[in-house]
């Protein structure tokens, strides 16, 4: 799996021709930084099948599968934006095989991507104590995937987990998602919306008193954002009979 910033580089990179940020019923102290940034890839950006460089990273072509394959995951961006008192870098890959998964989200098997989200504490973290850098826990994030005339694909929650890259949050999408439009190519990507909706951690005070507590006496409103995303299914040359087995 590539570092995280290796990841964050590459989501910075991304095209999106808009990543727009809401934040829903907040208060001014709450919007600091929250403008989403949005970055806009050569028009001349090219599918990686023909053989020449892609501009755009969600378009490369997966070496999974060929002479050329390293071993690595096949990590396509989504985007990259700052929320109040987040950074948030988005992408999607092969589905995950996780040491407990339970219930709790659609098995490798039965999925075709697992989409996540690295959730980085900046400055206007400090204000609820947090440190900058820093994965904050329990945050209740969901996930909504969209077509292009605003229908829903797919749907979810996050989970919290850790990767050889860190702590981040995500889940696996199922192939159920396939039959109702999550379908693309390098040549004819499916131009999809993500939506993200962050909410503060449940059952988890702040100190507020004059010795030990934090700027912010109330954890943030409930934060939305929104990233383009094109699907090219490239992910799927990843997935293998056995995830767990070392092929090297």
């Amino acid at each position: 799996m590539n570092k995280h910033l290796m990841r964050k580089a590459a989501a910075i990179a991304v095209a999106a021709a808009t990543i727009t940020t809401t934040l829903t019923a907040c208060s001014s102290d709450d919007t600091g930084g929250s403008t989403g940034e949005s970055t806009t890839a050569p028009a001349t950006a090219t599918s990686g099948q023909s053989g020449e460089q892609t501009a755009d990273p969600r378009l490369e072509a997966s070496v999974c599968g060929t002479p050329e394959d390293d071993g690595e995951n096949h990590e396509i961006p989504i985007g990259s934006t700052t929320a109040g008192p987040f950074d948030i870098d988005a992408a999607y890959f092969q589905p995950a095989y996780m040491n407990n998964n339970g219930d709790s989200m659609p098995s490798y098997r039965d999925s075709i991507a697992h989409i996540e989200a690295d959730v980085k504490t900046n400055e206007k973290g400090e204000d609820y104590g947090w440190a900058v850098g820093e994965t904050p826990a329990d945050l209740r994030i969901s996930y909504t995937i969209t077509d292009a005339a605003g229908k829903e694909v797919v749907s979810g929650k996050f989970m919290e987990m850790n990767a050889v890259d860190g702590s981040h949050y995500g889940t696996n999408i199922p192939r159920t998602a396939e039959s109702k439009g999550l379908v693309g190519t390098l040549d004819d990507p499916a131009h999809l919306t993500l939506t993200l909706k962050v909410e503060a951690p449940e059952n988890y005070p702040l100190h507020i008193d004059r010795r030990t507590g934090v700027k912010e006496h109330e954890w943030f409103k409930p934060i939305t954002v929104t990233m383009e995303m094109l699907y090219t299914g490239e992910q799927l040359k990843c997935i293998v009979d056995d995830p767990v087995a070392d092929n090297s």
